[in-house]
C-alpha cells in the first residue's frame, strides 16, 4: 500500500490512512488508484488489523494515556466551562456542536476512562448533557452518551459514584474536579495546570 501511494511504510501507521479509508468504505466508494496500482480491500483489512493491534498495545503498556489526557484537556475544559455557565443560569450557550475526526475522538474517550470503547466507528458521536434537579435547582448532574449508550458510570470520574451515593446521576462537580485537577494527577508529573503539564522537563 505504501508503494501504491508513494510513501514510506514508516509513514503509513494505521491512524494515518484509516480515517479516509473508512469514509470511502462506509459510502461504498472505491478506494483510490495511482500509477502504481489501486488500494484494495486486502489493504483495508491489514490497516484495520494494525489499528486493533495498536489499540491493544496502548492499553497494555499505557503508552497512550498521557497523550490522550493532554490532547483531550482543551475540549473537556471548554465543555466544563459551558456547563458551569449554564448551571449559573446563563443562557447564551445552551447547545454546542463540535465536529472532529476519529483520531480526535479516540483520545477523548481514553481520557474519560472509557477503556472498553473501540476506535470510533464512522459517524460516532459523544454527547455531554447537563441536568438540573427539579426539586433542588441548585444541584446539577452530567450524563455522557457514546453512540446513544449511557456510559456515564463507565468514566473514571463517576464509575464508583453510585456505590458511594444514593444520587442516581453523576454530579457536575465530579466532572469539574476531573478536568481541573484529576487529569493532571493522572499524568503523574506534579503539574496542576495545562501549561505546566505540556512544558514539564522531559515531555
Amino acid at each position: 500500500m505504501a508503494r501504491i501511494v508513494d510513501t514510506s511504510t514508516k509513514q503509513l501507521r494505521a491512524a494515518n490512512p484509516i480515517d479516509a479509508m473508512l469514509c470511502l468504505f462506509c459510502h461504498n466508494v472505491s478506494f483510490p488508484c495511482t500509477r502504481n496500482g489501486c488500494v484494495n480491500m486486502e489493504h483495508f483489512k491489514v490497516i484495520k488489523r494494525h489499528q486493533i493491534e495498536d489499540e491493544s498495545e496502548r492499553r497494555e503498556k499505557k503508552l497512550y494515556l498521557g497523550y490522550a489526557l493532554l490532547g483531550a484537556h482543551p475540549i473537556l475544559n471548554q465543555t466544563v466551562g459551558r456547563m458551569r455557565r449554564a448551571a449559573e443560569g446563563r443562557k447564551e450557550e445552551l447547545f454546542a456542536l463540535s465536529s472532529a475526526h476519529d483520531v480526535t475522538l479516540a483520545p477523548i474517550l481514553s481520557a474519560l476512562g472509557l477503556t472498553e470503547a473501540r476506535f470510533p466507528r464512522f459517524a460516532a458521536r459523544l454527547i455531554f448533557e447537563l441536568w438540573q434537579d427539579r426539586q433542588k435547582p441548585g444541584e446539577h448532574s452530567v450524563r455522557i452518551l457514546y453512540d446513544g449508550v449511557d456510559v456515564t458510570f463507565h468514566t473514571s470520574f463517576c464509575q464508583d459514584h453510585h456505590k458511594r451515593s444514593p444520587q442516581p446521576m453523576c454530579p457536575l462537580e465530579n466532572f469539574v474536579r476531573f478536568v481541573k485537577r484529576d487529569m493532571f494527577v493522572a499524568l503523574g508529573s506534579g503539574s496542576t495546570n495545562y501549561y505546566d503539564a505540556c512544558h514539564r522537563e522531559g515531555s
